[in-house]
């Protein structure tokens, strides 16, 4: 099975790792939150046996809404509460269903996700206790198949189709606006809006199935609008 994720996963992989190594010498602020998430996109279908050729597109909406974040940011300049910072962050969306959007509705499970990645915002001071942040966060996107994708995946095994039910990956593009409030010299109160792209390859296929060509394309592209609240204490 052939993942196109994989360099743009080694990537946030090695970007990770990275930002632990410094934040352990240098974090300024952790942060935690709860995510009110809202995805509106299509799967794509695509799938070849020999000469017969079949693709599809369903439109699909997130069915369930919450996420939990965790995020570790550095202050670059020392400037706080201005200035740029750098850091990584952690997002659990647990049980991941899509539901297409039609009359009558249909659910899919397709696994548990999480997020782990990259994140940059700008911070300003508006008024006394109250910071604007303006950032930028990439995000690899992980998948464990469950429900409805892990049968799909055990019944082309069953069909002597080489797939995997292991690990899919994707990715998030999210721009994002925030605003910060202190209630602590150390404690501020955060909302945070973004709204991006994401993409997650669930089949990626191409092999040879008793001597017939078998090739399939299932991704899951979105584009998603969040809410996050929560509070970040800094170091």
């Amino acid at each position: 099975m052939r993942h196109r994720s994989s360099w743009f996963s080694l990537c946030i992989v090695v970007g990770v790792s990275w930002l632990a190594v410094g934040v352990a010498h240098a974090q300024t602020s952790i942060g935690i939150g709860a995510t009110m998430f809202f995805d509106s996109g299509t799967i794509d279908h695509d799938q070849r046996i020999g000469p017969q050729h079949d693709t599809d597109h369903t439109d699909v909406s997130n069915a369930r809404l919450m996420a939990g974040a965790l995020t570790f940011l550095y202050d670059l300049d020392g400037t706080e509460p201005g200035g740029f910072r750098l850091g990584g962050e952690l997002r659990y969306f647990g049980k991941y269903a899509a539901e297409t959007d039609a009359d009558k509705p249909e659910r899919s499970e397709l696994g548990t996700e999480v997020e782990l990645g990259v994140r940059g915002e700008w911070l300003t001071e508006l008024a006394p206790k109250f910071t604007l942040a303006l950032g930028m966060r990439f995000d690899l996107t992980m998948l464990l198949p469950t429900g409805d994708l892990a049968d799909e995946a055990n019944r082309l095994a069953d069909e002597g189709v080489p797939t995997s039910d292991g690990a899919r990956f994707g990715w998030t593009i999210m721009p994002m606006v925030g605003a910060r409030y202190e209630l602590h010299e150390r404690v501020h109160a955060r909302l945070d809006l973004g709204f991006g792209w994401t993409r997650l390859d669930l089949f990626d296929i191409d092999d040879t199935v008793q001597g017939i060509n078998y090739e399939r394309d299932d991704t899951l592209s979105t584009t998603r609008f969040e809410v996050t609240l929560g509070v970040e204490l800094s170091l």
